[in-house]
C-alpha cells in the first residue's frame, strides 16, 4: 500500500536523519605529546546503539568526528589517560557543523606527584624516605621533623621541568618545607644528632632557631581544572629558590624530597 506524506512530514523526517560533524582543535600545553594511536571518543547517554559512541583519530592538531546523531548530547574524552582535557567537553549535535577548541595538559592518570620534563615526559615521584621527629630541648618543646636519609637530588626540578601535583586532596595535604642544613651536632630533648637537614627550621644553636617557610613564587605555579573538576598543579622549576624541599602532610610517616634549581656537586653524595 502506498503512503502519502505531506511536505511538512517529509521535512520532519529528513531533519531526524540529519547528522553532525564536529571539528575538535587541540592545543597541547607544556609540550604534551599525542601518540599516533590516540583517539577522541564521543559518548552519548542513550539506548540507541547507533548513536552511542563515535571516535576519531588525531591528525595535524585536530580530531574530526563525523555522523553524530542530531539532537543528542555527547561527552568528549581521550583514550590516553595521561592527557588532561581543559575546555567544554559536552557537545550538542544540532545537525550543523560544529567547532570545539580544547587544551591538553600532560598529567598522571591518578592522584599523586610526578616530574614533568621540558620535553613533556612524566615520571612518578616516589616517597623518598621516612619522617623522623625530635623535640627541641627548651620550654617550647617544638617538634622538629627531618628525613631519615639526607637529600641526594634524586628528584630534581630544573631546566624547564615542572613538579606536578595531581588531585585536590594531594594539593591540600602536602606542605612544601625547605630542608635546612645544620653542619654541627645538635642536641634535642633526649637525643643528639650530627650534621643533618631539618624541615622548615633553621638552627643557630640548640635553643636558638627560627621557622623557615618556602618562598613560593605564585606566578610560576598554575592550577589547571578539567571539565570533571579534577585539579592538577604545575610548579615550575624556578618557582622556589634553589635548594632541597620536603613535601609531606602533617601526620605523614614518609616524605617526598625534591631539589629545585642548580644542584651542587655535594648534594648528590650518598646518604
Amino acid at each position: 500500500m502506498n503512503r502519502l506524506f505531506s511536505a511538512g512530514a517529509l521535512l520532519a523526517l529528513s531533519a531526524c536523519s540529519m547528522t553532525s560533524t564536529v571539528d575538535v582543535s587541540v592545543a597541547p600545553q607544556l609540550n604534551a605529546t599525542l601518540a599516533d594511536d590516540v583517539k577522541l571518543l564521543a559518548r552519548a547517554d542513550t539506548s540507541n546503539l547507533t548513536c552511542k559512541v563515535f571516535e576519531a583519530g588525531y591528525e595535524a592538531g585536530r580530531f574530526s568526528l563525523e555522523g553524530l546523531c542530531k539532537d543528542t548530547d555527547y561527552t568528549l574524552s581521550l583514550t590516553d589517560p595521561s592527557l588532561l582535557i581543559v575546555g567544554d567537553v559536552t557537545v550538542s549535535a544540532t545537525g550543523e557543523p560544529l567547532a570545539v577548541d580544547l587544551e591538553l595538559w600532560p598529567a598522571p592518570a591518578g592522584d599523586g606527584m610526578s616530574m614533568l620534563s621540558k620535553d613533556g615526559t612524566l615520571a612518578v615521584v616516589g616517597k623518598y624516605t621516612d619522617v623522623q621527629k625530635v623535640f627541641t630541648d627548651d620550654e617550647a618543646h617544638l617538634p622538629v621533623r627531618y628525613p631519615r636519609h639526607k637529600p641526594n637530588g634524586s628528584h630534581h626540578a630544573t631546566d624547564g621541568s615542572h613538579l606536578v601535583l595531581a588531585g585536590q586532596p594531594v594539593i591540600d595535604r602536602l606542605a612544601v618545607l625547605p630542608l635546612i642544613e645544620t653542619t654541627e651536632e645538635r642536641g634535642f630533648d633526649g637525643y643528639t644528632l650530627g650534621a643533618h637537614w631539618f624541615a622548615g627550621i633553621k638552627f643557630a644553636s640548640d635553643t636558638d632557631y627560627e621557622i623557615v617557610t618556602a618562598e613560593l613564587d605564585a606566578s610560576r605555579v598554575k592550577d589547571v581544572t578539567d571539565a570533571s573538576g579534577r585539579v592538577v598543579r604545575y610548579i615550575a622549576h624556578d618557582a622556589l629558590p634553589p635548594g632541597h624541599y620536603a613535601l609531606m602532610g602533617p601526620e605523614d610517616r614518609r616524605m617526598f624530597v625534591v631539589t629545585f634549581g642548580p644542584q651542587a656537586a655535594e648534594a648528590a653524595a650518598s646518604n
